[in-house]
Parts: structure tokens; C-alpha cells; sequence
């Protein structure tokens, strides 16, 4: 660069003397501005004193012998007066650790590398800096204003917080684990301030392949759910099933719970999964006063107790035995004589044993790291000690709690008694000999809950007291044992849910079939005599509501009346 070049780019302050900023006197203000009283009023008595001599009315030797650095002072004053047409700044004490180190860059600089930043920069496309400092300089030249370097400007890049970055680059989730720590004051933190104050509930995968014993057939990974205590990071309840995380197995944990300990958390902090949105859940947590509270979507270090217990359990506990899932992450390289399913040897009983014995004995005895090594055996007892037992939260074991902590059905948790078969839940009629047959008690909606390990029967609330209800279909299946029937249970559950849903699209075709799309031609005929025939299939598949009709009423269209049948919801085919 030519020294004519660079004496212009001076006297357009495009750029500034090395060391000497380019508005002296918008420098020198802020300098003094962040200067402390006291070392100003030092600055001032030294200046007083080196006034004389840089005004030249007097020689640098009648400087006073008892000052010490006077020379030094001098010095400095000269060098202020030229960098910064103000001499008093050099004798300010201290000037290394003081005064102004900011920006001298104007504020219109600054709000365009703002812009540039924001609008470039901060976009979903993510580009890199060199990309963001091209468009400013671009900016720049289009309002007429000198740019900074490329340094300054990665510098101010590196001022905006690493999570606003993430969340404009990346979006929400992205940003979720670079956000500050939440407040432990804060209630939905989850820190909680004594046993049972706080418990978090979560699932996770059971990274372990199971298999049925009596037959050797592998059924695949389960579902682990967990209530982690999160003062003491105490398991209070741990239940292994197949059930996809829903308001069943939420059900089943605080059932365990109470099994264990008693009694039930104050507060359950959950997530925002739709097993933890339901009616059972909050009809149960109404009636025994417990506060459901759910932690922020995409938030996972809002329940980092239970993330981390997880975490352990599988990377301790399920990847050291054989069986485990984890040589899935690379599926492709898997043989099939190192594959999971061919390694497993444990049933759903036998994973639920380890899970547990880890929770209860081997995790309890644990020293923790979130509790400064102290074991949650341990931070138990002395939680225990400071705020007490707290007898007044105990769940008394009577047969009403173990009914209302069973889920109900979808909806209102109501269902209808229909006269000669009773409520009916997931397809299957559920009778109660005594209280169906009241003519009073037909027609009208009561209560009902529904056992997960047992489709045998059901319980509804009749009369002011709860009774139980039997499917006659299924009171063979009570001879099986109790994983058995839970296994069995599912097993008919799920496979009603997929006859329903297949019966429906079947219905949905047939239909379809049914439009004619033309009435004249070879096609059109065709077409009328395959529709006799299938139509008498749409109504005998089609179920008839007589629930508000009265026995032997006469149905719309002038047919006869037909009568009703015990157990059955659907006529007979029409005749042409």
C-alpha cells in the first residue's frame, strides 16, 4: 500500500493510527466518565504541579525533588495531550487496569453490524462468517459507510449468547442444552426441598431383548418407567412393561408407589407426553391432593433426574448383559449370531427383577454426585430427620385406593349399561348379575375402571359402591398365572384395537363400491347386480343403536320391528 493511500483512508477515518483512536475528544470524555473520584483528584494535583512546564513556563529541571516519577508523569501527560488532546488523562494513576477499553466505533457502525448480523448471519441456512462479512462490507458501501475488519466483526459474533445463536441456526431443541441453569428457587426446576416433596416421571426404552420363556420367542425391548424423588434421587417406583409409555403405565407407577412407601409425592413433574394428560390422572391426583405440574416442551434438563437415571441404568445395568440392544446403533454390521434376539435370555419377569434390585439396593447405596457424594439412602434419612415423617400424607391400603388408581376409559371414564350385556370396554361386554338387571340402573352412564393385567374384569361404580363386573368370554383365561394373563391381557387389547380399525376401512371400500359412477352402459348393470349382494353385507356389519328405542319399537323406513337379542348388536341380513 502506497503512503499517499494510506494518509487518505486517515483523512477519510475509514481507518485510525495504530494505538490512537479516531474521535479523540468522544475518547477522552469516556475515559474520565469511568475514571473513580478519588484517582481524579490525584490526576488533577499532579497536573497542577507539570502545568508550568507544558505550557513551557518553566524548564523540565525546576520539576519538585519531593515527586516521585515526575519525569514518568511528564511523560505520559505529553503523550495524552497527542493521542488525545487532553494531557490530564496521562496522569491519571493506574491507566493500564482504567478508564475507557471499549469500542471506539460510532453508534451507526454498531447498529449496522447488528443488522448485518441479525439478517445474514442469524438465519436457517446457517452460513459462515466470512459469508455474513461480505454481506456487511456490501451494506457498507450502499450507506456510505467505512467497515470495520473481520476480526471486529467475528468479535461481536462471539458477544451473542451461544444459545440465541442455536435457537435462530438450529431452532428450539438445538438450544435446549446450551440454555443457564434453572433457579433452584424456582418450583418448576424440580429441585425440591425434602423427601416427597418433588418426584419426576419418565420412561425410557429398556435396552434389553426379552424373550417368552416357555416358548424361547423373542418379543422384542419393553418399556421402563420410573418416579425418581428429586431431593434425594431416590427410586420410589420402577414397573417394566410392554405398554407403550400412556396413562396405563402412570397409573401402574403410582400404584407401586404407594405399594413401597405408603404414600404419594406432593408434586409430580412430568412431561408434556399425552400419558400424562388424561382423566384418570387427574381425577386421581384430585381426590388425593397431589399437584400435577408439566416442565416445558423440549426441555430435557428440566428433568434431568430422571434423564440421568435413565441413563445409568441402561449403560450399567442393561448394556452389560446378554441380550443387549446397544450393538443395534450400527445395524447393518450386525451377524445374526451376535444379534439381540438370538442372545436374549431373560422374560419380562426376570427384567423386571434386575431393574428393580438396581433401583431399590444397588442405585440407593450409590454415592451421588448431585448430592455432593452423599448416597440417597443416605439424604433420605437425614431429610427424614429434618422436616420429619409427615404421617399426615400416609394413603391408608384400603380397596378404594387400589380401584381409583386404575385407569378408566377414554373420554369421561363413564360407560353406558346396555340392557342384557352391561358396560362394555374395548369391545368386550363386562355383566354384573345383580345390579345390571335393575330396570333402573339400564340406560344410564356410571363409572368404570379397567385393569391392565387382567381383561377378565372390570370395576363399576353402581349404587354407591364400587363392583366388580366378569367378560364370561374370557373367565377361562383367570387359570393362567399373573404374567401370563398381563401378557394375554395386551395381547387381546391390541388385537381388538387393529380388528376395529381394519373393519372400518374395510367398510370405508365397500362403500365406495357401492357409489355408482355411470348409469347407462354394460358397467352400470353390472354394477346394480354386485350392489344387491353387498349391500346386505353393509347392514349386517353395520351395528343398530337401539339404546333409546323401546323393546319392539317400530325403526324408520316401515320394516317391521325386530326384537332384541341377548349379546348381539347387529340384525339379521335384509331379504330382497
Amino acid at each position: 500500500m502506497k503512503t499517499s493511500d494510506l494518509k487518505q483512508f486517515l483523512k477519510d477515518r475509514q481507518i485510525s493510527s495504530l494505538g490512537v483512536p479516531a474521535n479523540k475528544e468522544e475518547a477522552a470524555r469516556k475515559i474520565l466518565l469511568s475514571t473513580s473520584p478519588e484517582k481524579l483528584s490525584s490526576a488533577l494535583n499532579r497536573y497542577e504541579i507539570i502545568r508550568p512546564i507544558l505550557d513551557g513556563k518553566k524548564k523540565r529541571s525546576c520539576l519538585p525533588k519531593n515527586l516521585r516519577n515526575a519525569k514518568e508523569w511528564l511523560r505520559r501527560a505529553r503523550l495524552a495531550n497527542i493521542n488525545y488532546q487532553n494531557p490530564l488523562i496521562g496522569c491519571i494513576d493506574d491507566r493500564s487496569s482504567q478508564g475507557w477499553h471499549g469500542s471506539h466505533i460510532s453508534e451507526a457502525s454498531e447498529a449496522l453490524i447488528r443488522e448485518a448480523i441479525d439478517t445474514k448471519f442469524m438465519s436457517i441456512v446457517a452460513p459462515k462468517k466470512a459469508a455474513a462479512y461480505g454481506f456487511y462490507r456490501e451494506l457498507c458501501q450502499e450507506r456510505g459507510q467505512s467497515p470495520v475488519s473481520d476480526k471486529t466483526f467475528n468479535v461481536r459474533i462471539g458477544r451473542y449468547a451461544a444459545d440465541k445463536l442455536a435457537k435462530a441456526r438450529e431452532g428450539e431443541m438445538a438450544c435446549a442444552a446450551l440454555e443457564a441453569p434453572v433457579a433452584d428457587e424456582t418450583l418448576l426446576s424440580g429441585a425440591g426441598r425434602w423427601f416427597m416433596h418433588i418426584a419426576g416421571l419418565d420412561e425410557f426404552t429398556y435396552d434389553l431383548a426379552l424373550i417368552f420363556p416357555e416358548l424361547g420367542i423373542p418379543i422384542g425391548t419393553a418399556w421402563a418407567s420410573a418416579m425418581i424423588d428429586t431431593f434425594t434421587r431416590t427410586a420410589l417406583a420402577v414397573i417394566v412393561s410392554f405398554e407403550a409409555p400412556s396413562y396405563v403405565t402412570t397409573m401402574m407407577l403410582l400404584r407401586e408407589c404407594v405399594r413401597r412407601w405408603g404414600r404419594l409425592p406432593e408434586v409430580l413433574l412430568m412431561d408434556n407426553g399425552a400419558g400424562y394428560k388424561n382423566i384418570s390422572l387427574v381425577l386421581f391426583a384430585k381426590r388425593y391432593r397431589i399437584k400435577l405440574m408439566w416442565r416445558p416442551s423440549g426441555r430435557p434438563r428440566w428433568g434431568s433426574e430422571n434423564e440421568r437415571w435413565g441413563g445409568d441404568t441402561n449403560q450399567r445395568i442393561a448394556n452389560e448383559l446378554p441380550g443387549s440392544t446397544k450393538i443395534l446403533a450400527k445395524y447393518r454390521r450386525v451377524s445374526k449370531t451376535h444379534h439381540p434376539d438370538t442372545l436374549a435370555v431373560y422374560g419380562i419377569k426376570g427384567a423386571t427383577e434386575i431393574i428393580t434390585e438396581w433401583a431399590y439396593n444397588i442405585f440407593d447405596n450409590l454415592p451421588h454426585r448431585g448430592l455432593h457424594g452423599k448416597t440417597p439412602k443416605t439424604a433420605r434419612e437425614i431429610s427424614l430427620v429434618e422436616h420429619g415423617l409427615r404421617e399426615h400424607l400416609k394413603i391408608s391400603d384400603d380397596p378404594e385406593f387400589d380401584i381409583y388408581s386404575l385407569p378408566a376409559p377414554k373420554g369421561d371414564g363413564t360407560c353406558k349399561v346396555q340392557a342384557h350385556e352391561g358396560v362394555q370396554v374395548f369391545n368386550l361386554c363386562y355383566w354384573h348379575k345383580n345390579s345390571f338387571s335393575d330396570p333402573e340402573i339400564v340406560g344410564t352412564y356410571v363409572d368404570v375402571r379397567w385393569l391392565p393385567f387382567d381383561i377378565t374384569r372390570v370395576y363399576a361404580f353402581v349404587g354407591r359402591e364400587w363392583v366388580q363386573c366378569d367378560c364370561v368370554k374370557l373367565l377361562k383365561l383367570r387359570k393362567l398365572s399373573q404374567e401370563q394373563l398381563c401378557a394375554v391381557s395386551l395381547h387381546i387389547r391390541k388385537g381388538r384395537s387393529d380388528y376395529n380399525k381394519n373393519h372400518a376401512k374395510v367398510l370405508e371400500q365397500v362403500a365406495e363400491f357401492l357409489t355408482p359412477k355411470q348409469t347407462t352402459g354394460a358397467e352400470f348393470v353390472e354394477n346394480l347386480r354386485t350392489r344387491a349382494s353387498a349391500q346386505q353385507f353393509i347392514n349386517a356389519s353395520k351395528p343398530i343403536d337401539m339404546g333409546g328405542d323401546e323393546a319392539g319399537a317400530t325403526p324408520k323406513g316401515g320394516d317391521s320391528p325386530r326384537p332384541k337379542i341377548p349379546g348381539f348388536t347387529a340384525t339379521a341380513p335384509k331379504q330382497n
